[in-house]
């Protein structure tokens, strides 16, 4: 099973990709002229902004201290970044579209609100059903970023149950004759897990947990 036409170049960069890691797989979540949600994969040149302003400070330390143990990510934006550099170039700006993605590997699940009113919910960023609760647990939160505006998770693709999904918790914040508004908004990016592979970063086992904070 693979994705549809808009995501093939993804799809490929996926076939291509040799390390036993997570891929970056970003996408932009934002709304038409229509009132129409929209979903679209980041170009490399947003993607390499974005790392090189927030590299160091949004990434949770035990990421960046414990390379051996934990996902590098430096090595996950540098493929997406050298593999699409020239592609986006070529293309020029993407198309907007509703968006189904079929995950195969493992991934790390990047998502960009381009608005800055719209930021992810302080405390609760996401949320999943029927996903598993034991180690073969396919969605875990790695950090946001920007200001609460990006989204990173990580979907170790280990298992796929019938009718995995995830719901992305947004709130937009508005201002009207002076007076401030929040609304919460839970977006759907459609997602399917075909059949999880188990072969990420631990051998087919989630990675181990962060280590413990070190005391005085």
């Amino acid at each position: 099973m693979t994705n549809q036409a808009y995501l093939k170049d993804w799809d490929d960069f996926a076939d291509a990709n040799t390390s036993k890691g997570p891929i970056l797989l970003p996408i932009a979540v934002d709304i038409n002229e229509h009132g129409e949600l929209t979903r679209e994969r980041m170009r490399a040149g947003a993607v390499k902004e974005l790392y090189i302003a927030r590299k160091d400070h949004d990434f949770p330390a035990y990421l960046t201290e414990h390379p051996e143990k934990f996902p590098n990510p430096h090595l996950i934006f540098r493929d997406y970044v050298e593999y699409f550099a020239a592609i986006d170039g070529a293309q020029g700006p993407g198309i907007a579209s509703p968006l189904d993605m079929k995950i195969k590997r493992p991934v790390w699940m990047l998502f960009h609100l381009p608005r800055k009113n719209w930021k992810f919910t302080v405390n609760k960023q996401y949320s999943v059903e029927n996903d598993r609760d034991d180690l073969l647990r396919n969605y875990a939160k790695v950090c946001t970023m920007d200001d609460m505006n990006v989204l990173i998770l990580s979907n170790a693709c280990l298992s796929g149950p019938e009718g995995l999904k995830f719901n992305l918790h947004v709130t937009i914040f508005q201002e009207n004759d002076g007076q401030a508004y929040e609304t919460d908004i839970i977006i759907d990016p459609g997602t399917e897990n075909d059949g999880g592979i188990g072969q990420g970063s631990g051998g087919g086992r989630p990675p181990p947990p962060p280590p413990p904070p070190s005391g005085p």
